[in-house]
């Protein structure tokens, strides 16, 4: 957590209330998609998933869990299809599923791969050596690119047409929560202020 930390642990608490437990980071200096989930590397001595917070996905975390236990993947990632990629980092995937290499941002012919990031991980407790201590660090940037260049096993879970939308603004997270069936009326914490 990073921005008003105690807003969060004053409305979610310790988890109890919803039948779960939940251990919070505080980030004072933000460490990145990868940084923050190092930072907490010693609650993980099994396979684990990350999902960004800002993604809705509609994918099946079952079958990406068992795809990185038949591979024997140190990290496997759920990927989906964009017709327009300039702006992404692309995935460049084998037929038996092994990601083969990334290219950032490519430029018309530079690959054939419509296949991009959705935000959702299975990693095993090693693919956080990759992640280089006390700084801030990105999976899809820093992490997974020097992972594939050294030779770890990584492998690309490829989603259905339409399995991830951005939430990552106020109007997005309204409009997809109405059509799941919510109000779309925006949730906001005690304590919690615009700007």
């Amino acid at each position: 957590m990073h921005h008003l930390p105690a807003v969060i642990v004053d409305h979610f608490g310790d988890g109890q209330r919803w039948g779960v437990r939940i251990t919070y980071s505080h980030e004072p200096e933000l460490l990145g998609t990868a940084g923050a989930v190092k930072r907490v590397a010693h609650l993980f001595p099994e396979p684990f998933f990350v999902l960004y917070g800002d993604n809705y996905l509609r994918c099946d975390l079952v079958a990406l869990a068992g795809l990185h236990e038949r591979a024997g993947a140190v990290a496997s990632l759920a990927l989906f299809g964009l017709p327009d990629v300039s702006r992404s980092g692309v995935a460049e995937v084998a037929p038996d599923g092994r990601i083969l290499r990334f290219v950032e941002k490519p430029r018309p012919g530079e690959t054939e791969s419509r296949l991009v990031n959705a935000g959702a991980y299975v990693l095993s407790p090693e693919a956080l050596d990759w992640v280089p201590a006390g700084g801030p660090a990105d999976f899809g940037r820093d992490v997974f690119p020097a992972m594939v260049a050294g030779g770890a096993r990584l492998y690309g879970f490829v989603m259905p047409e339409g399995g991830v939308e951005g939430a990552d603004s106020p109007e997005l997270y309204r409009r997809l929560t109405a059509a799941a069936g919510g109000t779309g009326a925006p949730w906001r914490a005690r304590g919690a202020r615009d700007g």
